[in-house]
């Protein structure tokens, strides 16, 4: 608790993200969907493995080890600008988002906002993507100066690469060579940032089909299941949902809502029935 609160007195920006686990069935059908929050144990192993992470970072600097280390450059002033512009179109006015300040000030509003999952993913595609480079450029999103991947190496090659940089620094105590030289790990940063996109695209798109998969099964149950919706996005032939447990994105047309003529408010925004006078405003929650 106490590296976690000091983390963010000095300007880390917790950019966690809920997500969504699923279930799969006997057959590997996709049969429930669970939130899964970032909770207390999570964050213990996270603070630890953030502190691993940094001393070895520091380590690899100060001895000038032919090394990766994990780089996220500071947002470009234009995005950041956009972002305010488009958070105001919700409703939320933030000063100059260069400041990190500002910057957590607005994480701590989208906490409690009713869109606030859908804004934070917005905020963080205004974000550089983080990448794997041989030089310490520092970390924008954790607010460090020295910071690599080293706690996952049977998972993440990058963290094996710097596993085996450490590893040779402290068998040769001077004497023999390094593990790799400083064009090898050039070449094996930019290799693994790339690599990276292509899994995480991978993985978004796997949990695409499956959530498909799921709510296509939904459809032919009986009684039919209900889910918590919040509105997102107001348009003049429909509106946009989120269903807040799954987190899950999708579409529903203005002919399919109760039998009646709507009309789009653009002040509001919200879809109006002329007859009814039924309203589906932005951050309206429904089933």
């Amino acid at each position: 608790s106490r590296l976690r609160k000091d983390r963010m007195a000095h300007g880390s920006l917790d950019l966690d993200m809920p997500e969504t686990k699923i279930f799969v069935d006997e057959q590997g059908y996709a049969d429930r969907l669970e939130k899964i929050e970032h909770d207390e144990s999570h964050q213990l192993v996270e603070e630890f493995m953030l502190a691993a992470n940094e001393a070895v970072a520091r380590l690899s600097r100060a001895r000038r080890l032919p090394s990766l280390y994990r780089v996220h450059d500071d947002p470009e002033p234009a995005r950041l600008l956009e972002l305010r512009e488009s958070l105001a179109a919700s409703g939320i006015k933030v000063g100059d988002l260069s400041l990190r300040r500002e910057f957590t000030r607005l994480l701590t509003m989208l906490a409690t906002h009713p869109q606030g999952h859908t804004l934070r993913i917005q905020l963080l595609r205004s974000l550089r993507k983080a990448e794997y480079r041989h030089t310490p450029d520092g970390h924008f999103g954790l607010h460090k100066r020295d910071y690599t991947h080293f706690t996952s190496p049977i998972r993440r090659y990058a963290d094996l690469v710097v596993h085996r940089a450490v590893a040779a620094y402290l068998a040769r105590a001077g004497a023999s060579a390094p593990a790799h030289d400083l064009p090898q790990v050039t070449r094996l940063g930019d290799h693994l940032t790339k690599t990276e996109v292509n899994s995480a695209e991978a993985e978004r798109e796997s949990i695409k089909v499956k959530l498909v998969e799921y709510f296509d099964r939904e459809l032919g149950r009986e009684p039919p299941a209900r889910f918590a919706a919040i509105i997102t996005d107001v348009r003049a032939h429909g509106f946009f949902v989120e269903l807040t447990e799954s987190l899950t994105f999708g579409f529903v047309p203005a002919d399919l809502l109760p039998a009646d003529r709507y009309d789009l408010d653009e002040a509001g925004p919200a879809l109006t029935g002329r007859r009814h006078r039924r309203r589906y405003a932005l951050n309206t929650r429904l089933e």
